[in-house]
């Protein structure tokens, strides 16, 4: 079993994932030691939150311990099960040996309560948990003093529930009801061609600048934390394309599959499905533009790559629209789900190896 005081500092910052969306890019857990135990983790992987809660409560029953309990509350957070997280965080709370798994436990309590509307109580719980904190030294509970100043961040926010989204705003912004229907009419037509649903809405936290979202989650927009059914974005940016990244994350997992691995794919997937007019120009001018200068990278180069600028992802883009355009939706979304299961998943879907591909993607793009 693994020490509570190497589990709890890194998964308290795991659950404020829900706000912070650190572990957006953070698919490789195999070394993360706020990985769950048992076949609870693989569940917890693909947001199948009810199979990870049931082999965690299993596992609980045969050999209570601190490291259970913290990934029970991380996985009921992140199902939207407060109730039952604010109950596992009091049992926690009672039978912690220190102050740390204690503190723990209330910082859970603390974003329970926010999202259930009880704004005083949050308050309440959290003074209690950075009190323990000051206890122990000012730089104390890094963790937990995060969650907390993110929770509080967001404490006054309001709330606005579409369709398929709810839209968050700070206090004195604008109505977020015609954004939450521009965001439903962009969700509806990624999920159509995705054939793709999302377990309850997506929380859409939408910020006047960076600067307020500096004051908050001290990292820069836009990102979205797919497994949290959460996006973070400026008000004035293009935003369609991390809506697109959480619709294609449940597009995979609801087949008991992850996002492909090859970022070629997964860059160009959530701008190629973005319902977005500025990354649907993009799609078009860019790689035309680099293909007249003779400087457009192939496809079985963009595949080799693990990141890119603008240009990549708009040539990426470029290349996953063609595919779906020209060979449909039921090849793209084998291709989506298996990707992963061999050595040649351009040939096992498609019939053709990714240098053909290319060669039509490049006539293509040169019409």
């Amino acid at each position: 079993m693994q020490s509570v005081f190497r589990v709890l500092p890194l998964l308290v910052r795991a659950t404020s994932v829900l706000l912070c969306g650190f572990s957006v890019f953070q698919d490789d857990r195999d070394t993360d030691p706020t990985r769950l135990p048992g076949n609870a983790e693989a569940f917890y992987r693909l947001a199948q939150f009810e199979a990870a809660e049931k082999d965690l409560r299993a596992q609980l029953a045969k050999e209570p311990g601190d490291a259970l309990r913290t990934g029970l509350m991380q996985v009921l957070l992140r199902a939207r099960k407060y109730d039952e997280a604010l109950k596992e965080a009091a049992a926690a709370g009672i039978a912690a040996k220190d102050d740390a798994m204690r503190a723990f436990a209330i910082s859970v309590e603390v974003e329970c309560k926010w999202r259930l509307g009880d704004r005083v109580a949050a308050k309440r719980h959290a003074e209690a948990a950075l009190k323990l904190a000051d206890a122990k030294g000012a730089s104390a509970y890094p963790a937990v003093r995060r969650s907390i100043a993110v929770t509080l961040g967001f404490l006054e926010w309001s709330r606005t529930p579409g369709k398929h989204v709810a839209v968050w705003r700070a206090p004195g912004a604008s109505d977020g009801a015609t954004l939450a229907a521009r965001f439903d009419a962009a969700f509806e037509a990624m999920a159509a061609e995705l054939v793709a649903s999302v377990p309850d809405r997506i929380d859409v936290f939408v910020f006047a600048d960076q600067r307020q979202a500096d004051a908050i989650l001290a990292t820069a927009l836009n990102f979205a934390a797919p497994r949290d059914r959460a996006v973070y974005v400026l008000e004035t940016a293009s935003t369609g394309h991390e809506l697109a990244r959480v619709v294609l994350f449940f597009a995979a997992s609801s087949k008991g599959k992850a996002r492909p691995a090859c970022a070629l794919l997964v860059e160009g997937a959530s701008v190629a499905f973005a319902h977005d007019e500025l990354w649907t120009k993009r799609l078009v001018d860019v790689p035309a533009r680099l293909a007249q200068k003779g400087t457009l990278k192939r496809a079985t180069e963009l595949a080799k790559a693990t990141a890119g600028d603008s240009e990549f992802v708009s040539c990426a883009g470029s290349f996953v629209r063609m595919l779906y355009d020209r060979y449909g939706k039921e090849k793209w979304l084998k291709l989506w789900t298996e990707f992963n299961d061999g050595t040649d998943p351009w040939s096992a879907v498609y019939g053709k190896p990714l240098e053909e591909l290319d060669a039509e993607w490049r006539a293509h793009v040169s019409r």
